[in-house]
């Protein structure tokens, strides 16, 4: 998750845009993407590159790591990308750890084990070179540390299919190559969320199109920057009859909900019983979430510098500056959606009121 995380940050600011991984034999695996690379160039006053320092000197301050690593939009932005911690905490956690990244013309190459270097770092210039580009993780987890459990494809494919859907544009591709034949997957949504909520309803009968909202909200704060934080929302009424609302928070799934799926639902009622209500559909009640959820696919992305949860595991988010956003952009969008097609609304609502 950490290493796949370093390259979700890459292609969440456009700076890669395709990532591949494959699982080996002997629970190997590896992760590559075709992003800008590592820098290979030594830090002035040690005997390290800033490579080793980012992979292998974990006990460096991280604040070090990131001036020297990456343009300072890369931190400020990227950070908010992917969960977990520092990638630098994975060598230590692996009996071996390879890694090549493209840089100045050649390929350079260091391998660790239990986060201890077991070779210099050195250039390899093959025909790679002539398109070479990217950076390649590979590795096996310590068997000491971990119980063994070998890699899951089911996983690892429902994990880059996530992924792919909350960064539109970004191609992820899995392969096992354990099996034969070999097993692949291939992930890519040209429009994000858009794209898979249109995929997940592929067998229904939609009820209206896609509704697909993207903006960036600056919060203003007492101290410090002021915050910008990126919502997408994609969502589509059907006649059928199961719920699918998923919410995620820096591309990590918010398991029991939060603030952004508690927006949404306040954001959708709030716009369908107002119109229920100025039609006269002769209802004494509104439509309440457990109806109105009935045949709804959504899917809600926050991208935040601060998420908050209201437990430890990352599952609920709560973080009360971003209701009043999504919800108003919810209810705005919709409305508006209305005036283009005056129908949409009106099949909603009696989709729903003649299921009482």
């Amino acid at each position: 998750e950490q290493v796949l995380g370093y390259m979700v940050r890459h292609a969440f600011l456009n700076l890669c845009n395709h990532i591949w991984i494959e699982i080996h034999e002997n629970n190997f695996i590896s992760c590559q993407d075709d992003g800008i690379g590592l820098p290979i160039e030594r830090i002035e006053g040690t005997n390290f590159s800033v490579m080793e320092a980012f992979i292998g000197r974990t006990f460096l301050d991280r604040s070090i790591c990131e001036t020297l690593l990456e343009p300072q939009p890369f931190w400020s932005n990227g950070r908010m990308v992917g969960g977990g911690v520092w990638i630098g905490i994975v060598p230590p956690l692996c009996e071996q750890f390879t890694f090549e990244t493209f840089r100045n013309g050649a390929w350079w190459r260091q391998s660790y084990s239990e986060g201890l270097p077991t070779s210099e770092l050195v250039g390899i210039r093959d025909a790679r070179a002539e398109t070479g580009r990217g950076t390649t993780f590979t590795f096996r987890p310590d068997f000491s540390i971990f119980e063994q459990n070998d890699f899951d494809f089911d996983s690892i494919t429902a994990r880059a299919q996530e992924v792919a859907a909350l960064i539109a544009g970004l191609t992820i591709e899995v392969r096992d190559l354990r099996t034969n034949p070999v097993r692949e997957a291939k992930f890519h949504y040209a429009e994000g969320l858009k794209s898979r909520v249109e995929e997940l309803n592929a067998d229904a009968k939609p009820l209206h199109d896609v509704v697909h909202l993207h903006e960036t909200v600056t919060m203003p704060r007492k101290y410090g920057d002021d915050w910008m934080i990126q919502v997408e929302i994609a969502f589509q009424f059907t006649e059928g009859e199961t719920t699918d609302v998923r919410g995620y928070a820096n591309t990590v799934f918010s398991r029991a909900g939060g603030t952004h799926i508690m927006a949404l639902k306040t954001g959708l009622l709030a716009c369908l019983n107002e119109s229920q209500q100025t039609a006269d559909y002769g209802q004494d009640h509104d439509l309440t979430w457990e109806e109105l959820s009935q045949g709804l696919t959504a899917m809600v992305s926050v991208y935040h510098p601060q998420p908050l949860y209201l437990d430890t595991v990352e599952v609920r988010i709560h973080n009360p500056e971003i209701f009043g956003q999504i919800a108003g952009m919810v209810y705005t969008s919709f409305n508006q959606r209305s005036g283009d097609n005056y129908f949409v609304l009106q099949r909603i609502i009696e989709h729903h009121l003649a299921r009482r």
